[in-house]
């Protein structure tokens, strides 16, 4: 194997390593080290309604389908009558 190509072989392995070498060298705080942001407090109430909703929605055509042994990939026709749930809304 040439030198040339013994450096093509490393290089996947290396790269990461020489990264991480050069961004502790850097003046400031490497970029990968830095700490994850910390999760506020703030949530869309509306919006997490609206998505549990739907995964009803979807488990339900699921079960549905499970019941009357549809195979795998096949389409079907489903209809959704939403009455008073305010969170699809």
């Amino acid at each position: 194997m040439t030198k040339l190509r013994a450096g093509q072989a490393l290089a996947p392995i290396l790269q990461p390593l020489v990264v991480v070498r050069l961004a502790t060298l850097s003046t400031g705080p490497a970029l990968i080290t830095a700490s994850w942001s910390a999760a506020s407090a703030a949530q869309d109430t509306q919006a997490a309604a609206q998505f549990s909703a739907l995964q009803a929605i979807v488990r339900a055509v699921r079960n549905a389908r499970a019941e009357y042994g549809v195979e795998l990939g096949r389409k079907i026709a489903a209809t959704v009558l939403i009455r008073g749930d305010e969170a699809l809304r």
